[in-house]
């Protein structure tokens, strides 16, 4: 997963996929589809999954994702940063050892957060 804005990016892995990135497909629901940024004493974690479906279409079955991702306490400040303003979220399916980019999956796209009115 990449979360970034025009100057600076964090990426966290979240899965291996058993099969070839082509044997899956993503279904997002814009509607339903979140980040959120949660800090507890030791652990920061980003919650995410909510909105997202992944099929693996060779065994038609539904994949379970994992609904939150630890970030290392090295990326936390860069990404509260990060989402505080406006940012884009994508998937990147990279293929096995290579790590090349075979697809992006955007979940969010660049897009400005609500002012608060206070």
């Amino acid at each position: 997963m990449e979360i970034g804005n025009y100057n600076d990016t964090v990426t966290l892995p979240v899965m291996n996929l058993l099969y070839s990135p082509s044997s899956y497909r993503f279904l997002v629901r814009a509607d339903r589809t979140y980040v959120r940024l949660i800090e507890t004493n030791l652990v920061t974690s980003l919650l995410w999954a909510d909105g997202i479906e992944l099929l693996n279409i060779i065994v038609d079955t539904s994949v379970t994702l994992p609904y939150k991702l630890n970030v290392p306490w090295t990326q936390v400040q860069l990404l509260k940063r990060i989402l505080a303003r406006a940012h884009y979220v994508v998937l990147q399916i990279l293929k096995g050892n290579t790590l090349d980019m075979i697809e992006v999956v955007t979940l969010k796209p660049f897009m400005q957060v609500p002012a608060d009115n206070d």
